[in-house]
This record gives structure tokens, sequence and C-alpha cells, in this order.
């Protein structure tokens, strides 16, 4: 793949600053017989271009009569525009062989003009087509040749074309410390001329190349540098890689919540451009980044994608190969004809008075070469019927493995998923019903959003009688480890724990209550014979008449009055393990008519989304709690919801989402 994208980058640099044009004027303009040779070969030129982006064959007809008309008017400069042109029809359409026989015989006009910069550009498109070849050496000569005339003459953006493909050859023959050299420097280049598209590309060459040199930090500078400017020209499949690259630096490093991050957009990005091979490697990152999370249902949901994924890969290969195949059989025929014809297309234009001589010799020697050629050919139909017979027979053996191994995971993904909604039910009974909620609070609401079936966010109540009249109100939002399984696990002790430390213990202050929380959940996975570091993050408030008391574990309390927010923040420090424990502190607010309050765990502020797919955060999450003030409780609800899905999109949810709002 990497050698395509040489081909169609350098391409695509020739054509970028070409307009479009109306086809139906300029063929006008062509036929027009009154016209000037040069304007109607122009004309007939432009046409071909244009068709290059909808209709290649129609691009090829026009470029192949723009050559022919060029030719008869006996015009160096348009014949050698023309079969450039060609050249890069058939490049785009992966016909390498007549590719490159187009560019040598343009390269041959070119050089009997001395237009330098256009030899240079030729030179650079052949060298391009020798590396897709594998022909490294004829490539790094043409390459070396078109550096030399870009530095004698000050051909800056063309130096820069010719630099990349030149660190390609060096790169594809592993030569990398080498390579990095000319990428850094047509780096300088780019960004001089401030072509953003070839900052973007050529960043991400030196990231994957210094990760190939396994020099981690390096390659984790460039991946990050790339990844902006990539995001800035919206190539959304280099992002797509980027982010796994990323993420596997990450799981590098067992930094596993970084890599999960990465790697799920990632996955997001290339389901969108439908890359099957990024795909594969985000799933295959994923399942990492689960096993170091110890979450391994989710890994063995992600294995099994990335198992998935293996016969589109297979079949895309076995495609791949046969394409290189046949590119190096038409580039062997092609090389038999040139040698059958002993004289180039240039020469047969140049001498066309010598056209009529040896033509008896010259049909010996096309019968014989026909001859050999035939028999090239069906040697080689005779081959490509073995490899494929062969193939055949594996993609089906493998076809009946998949099958077999698709029914065991369907069985035991019914018994999983069965269990898992088993689990919901009774995680449901721990959280407060709507109705009890409602009865304390009423002007309320719950927004709850599970990332899969069962969650690691809970919402949690408790009252406490003061007198026959009035009751203390205990209300809270939890964050616990992890989510999915694992994470409703988790929030079973937790929830657990504060239930203990409200009935068990009476405590009422928050800040008590949380410190005897911590105590209890430590208490409880200090019973495993492995050092279990979960915990929970928690935003909890005590309401009493007017007076609010808050207390916090890394979760803030946001109270918003009279148009503008007040920001009570958590203590830095879970409830679980910690390196220095330390009291939980009660804040205390006299409330005011009119005055909301809102709880909440990060999985809103940290979703990605949006046209760039970043983070929402929470400076949005302000925003949109202040320009929803005038609705209701319940209609503030449905916005935040709204709000939620609108940035998201097509991305996957990335983690459980809860949020409470109370209006007093």
């Amino acid at each position: 793949m990497y050698k395509f994208v040489l081909f169609i980058f350098t391409f695509l640099l020739a054509i970028a600053t070409l307009a479009q044009v109306d086809i139906t004027e300029r063929l006008q303009v062509f036929n027009n017989k009154t016209q000037q040779d040069t304007i109607r070969v122009r004309a007939v030129e432009d046409v071909a271009w244009e068709y290059l982006y909808t209709d290649l064959d129609s691009a090829l007809k026009y470029a192949l009569i723009t050559e022919e008309f060029a030719r008869k008017i006996k015009d160096k400069k348009w014949s050698a525009y023309a079969y450039s042109t060609v050249g890069a029809i058939y490049g785009e359409m992966g016909k390498i062989p007549m590719s490159l026989k187009y560019y040598l015989s343009a390269l041959a006009y070119w050089e009997s003009i001395g237009n330098d910069y256009e030899i240079a550009g030729t030179k650079n498109n052949i060298g391009s087509n020798y590396t897709i070849l594998t022909q490294y050496d004829k490539a790094e000569n043409h390459l070396h040749e078109a550096i030399e005339i870009c530095l004698a003459n000050g051909f800056e953006s063309r130096l820069a074309e010719v630099y990349i493909n030149y660190a390609g050859v060096f790169r594809e023959r592993g030569d990398r410390a080498e390579a990095i050299v000319y990428y850094l420097k047509a780096l300088e280049i780019a960004k001089k001329i401030e072509h953003d598209f070839m900052i973007a590309m050529l960043e991400s060459n030196l990231a994957g190349t210094y990760d190939l040199l396994h020099q981690d930090s390096l390659a984790f500078v460039w991946y990050e540098r790339a990844l902006i400017s990539t995001a800035a020209v919206n190539d959304l499949h280099g992002m797509a890689s980027l982010y796994n690259n990323i993420g596997i630096f990450h799981n590098r490093e067992k930094d596993y919540k970084s890599g999960l991050k990465n790697c799920r957009v990632s996955l997001a990005l290339s389901k969108e451009v439908g890359v099957h091979s990024t795909e594969y490697y985000s799933c295959w990152c994923l399942q990492e980044a689960f096993v170091g999370l110890h979450q391994f249902d989710s890994a063995y949901y992600y294995q099994t994608l990335s198992e998935n994924l293996e016969d589109t890969l297979l079949n895309e290969k076995n495609i791949e190969e046969y394409t290189r195949m046949e590119m190096q059989f038409d580039f062997e025929k092609v090389q038999l004809e040139d040698s059958l014809a002993n004289v180039s297309k240039m020469q047969i234009i140049d001498l066309e008075h010598e056209a009529d001589l040896q033509r008896e010799q010259k049909f010996k020697f096309a019968l014989y070469g026909g001859l050999l050629i035939a028999l090239l050919i069906g040697a080689f139909i005779f081959y490509r019927l073995k490899v494929t017979n062969r193939q055949k027979a594996v993609i089906q053996n493998q076809k009946q493995k998949v099958d077999e191994a698709y029914e065991q995971l369907e069985e035991k993904n019914k018994e999983i998923m069965d269990s898992i909604t088993y689990a919901r039910r009774i995680q449901s009974a721990i959280l407060p019903p709507a109705k009890l909620v409602k009865a304390y609070l009423q002007n309320s609401f719950i927004l709850y959003k599970p990332k899969d079936i069962v969650a690691g966010d809970f919402y949690w109540m408790q009252t406490q009688e003061i007198s026959p009249t009035s009751s203390r109100i205990l209300f809270a939002v939890a964050d616990c480890t992890g989510h999915g399984v694992p994470g409703a696990l988790v929030s079973v002790v937790c929830n657990n724990a504060l239930n203990r430390a409200v009935r068990e213990y009476e405590l009422s202050d928050p800040g008590e209550i949380l410190d005897k929380t911590r105590e209890i959940v430590i208490s409880e996975f200090e019973k495993s014979d492995e050092d279990v570091k979960d915990g929970m993050d928690i935003a909890l408030c005590s309401l009493e008449g007017n007076q609010l008391k808050f207390s916090g574990a890394h979760n803030p309390f946001w109270l918003i009055r009279k148009g503008a927010i007040i920001e009570v923040n958590a203590n830095k420090q879970p409830i679980g393990k910690f390196e220095t424990n330390v009291h939980f502190a009660t804040h205390t607010v006299q409330l005011e008519s009119g005055d909301s309050c809102y709880l909440f765990s990060d999985g809103y502020s940290d979703q990605f989304g949006g046209d760039k797919g970043k983070k929402f955060k929470s400076s949005n999450f302000k925003k949109l709690l202040l320009s929803i003030q005038e609705l209701s409780m319940d209609d503030q609800k449905i916005k935040i919801n709204e709000a939620f899905e609108t940035w998201r999109g097509t991305l996957e949810q990335l983690d459980d989402v809860c949020v409470i709002g109370v209006r007093f």
C-alpha cells in the first residue's frame, strides 16, 4: 500500500493546481479547425485531465487523442505533455508498466527540448514507478538525477516531491535512518511553501519510520504532530492510522486507558472510510488494552472482531498478490516489445523517413516475439490456474473453520448475553426507583446512559428522618472503575459501602460518609489475594431545608445561580487505595430560590465527537447548562441527551454517562 501512496501523492501534486474546465466548450475549441494547432491541442489535453477525476476510460481516450494530434502537428512540447498525461492516467489505473513506458517516452521529449523543470518531474514519476515495481536501483538513479536538477535550478516545490520518493526507496530497502534524513529535508521545504497536505503526510511518514526504528519517544512526538496536521486537512484514513499507532504506543507504555481511547477513535474512523486493514489493527489494539485493564469480556469481543476480519484481509491479500504478478508480467512484456522494436517511440516519431527500412527483418522479429509472448502468456495462465485452485482450497478450508467457530461463538455469545442481561436486573435493584426520587426531589431529572448493558456508573439516594415532618435527603452520582461487567461488580461493592456508612454507622455529614465508605471499600478489596486498586469517584450531597452540604472524590458539584456557575471542587483522591489519604472535606451552601445544582460522572464531557472527533469537554458542558436554564428540568434532560447524541454522531459511546439535575 505504501508504494502506491508514493505514486498517487506525486501524481496529485502534479495536478493540484489545475482548475476545472467546461468539457463541452473545450471540445468545441478542439474541433474548430480555424483555431491554432497549439490552442486545439491544449483544449483536448484539458479534457483528458478533467475526466481523470470521474472517468478514467474517457480520460485515457482523450489523452491518446492529444498524443496523436501532437505527433501529427510535430509539436515536441505538447507530445511530451501528452505522453506524461497518458502515463499519469495509466498510473491511476494501476497499470504501472504502461505508465512507466509513457513516462520514459515523455522524458525523451523533455530532454530534447531542454526543459529542466519537466525533466525533474518526469524522472520523479519514473522513480516512483520503479519503486512500485521493486526495482530500487533504477528508482534511486532517476530520483538522484531529479534531485541534482532541482538543486541546480532552485525548484523548491519539486525538490520536496522528489525527496519524498527518494526517502521511500531507502525505507523500502530497510535503510530507515537514511529515509528520515530525506523526509526531514522535504518537511523543511513543505513548511516553507506552506503545503499543509504535504506536511501532514511527511509527519506521518516520520512517525512511522521512527516507530520501525523502535525510537518510541520520537515516534510518539511525530504521531502527535501528524495527528494535528492530518485532522487539519480532513484526511480520515490518515487519522485512523495515527490514532491506532498512538493507541499501540500507550499500550506498550502500559497506559491502557489512553490506548483504549485512541484505538476506539481509530476503529470508528476506519469503519467510516471502509479500510479493513486499519479496522483489523484497531480491534487488535483494543483487545490488548482491555487485557491490560483486566476487562476480559471486552477483550474477547474485540478478539472475535479481529478474527472475523482475517478472512476479508486474506482475500484482499490474495487480490494484491495477483495484481503484483500481473504487473510484473506486464512489465516484462513491455520490456520485450521494446527490445524487439529496437528503437524508442521517440526515435520513430523523429525519424519517420526511416520507417520503411528493414520491414522484413522486423516482421520476423515480431513473429518470433509474438510466439514467445504467447508461450509466456500460456505459461503464466497455467501457473495462475494452479495458484487459483490452491488458494480456493485454502479459502474453502478456512471458511469451514470459520463457520464452525462462528456457531460456537454464537452459542457462547448467547450464554454471555443472557447472563449480562440478568445481571442488569440485579444492578437495577440497587438504583433508587424513579418514584422515590420524584417524591423527595420533585423538580429534578436523572440522565442515565450505560455504555454497555450493565454499568460502572450509578446514582444513589437515601433519606434520614429528622422529625415527623422533615427529612434529610442524601443523593449522589458515582463513577466506579471501568464499565460493563467489571464496572458493575465494583458498583455493587461501592453502593453497599455507602448504604452501610449511612444505615449501620448512622452518618449524615457527606465528608464523614465518604471517609467511612472508603474504609469499607478498602477493607472489602483487601480480602483478595491480589492487589485490587479499584474504587470510585463520587459527588455526594446532603439537603436539609435550605442548607446543602457537599463532599466529593474527584467529581465536583456545580451550582447555577442567576446565570452564573459556582463550582465546588472535590478532593483529588478516589474512594479506594491511594498514596496519601486525607479526610474528605464537607462544603456548605445556603440555597436561594431558583438555584439549580448538577452532579455528574466524567462520561459526558469525555465523549469524542463533533466535526474533528474531539472531546466534548467540561467547558462546553457548562455552556450547555447555562443555555437551558429557562427550561423545566424534564426538558433540560431532553436537551442534554440530544446534545450528547448529536456530538457523538456515529462514534461509539466512550464511557457510562450519569447526570443528576435538581432545581430548588
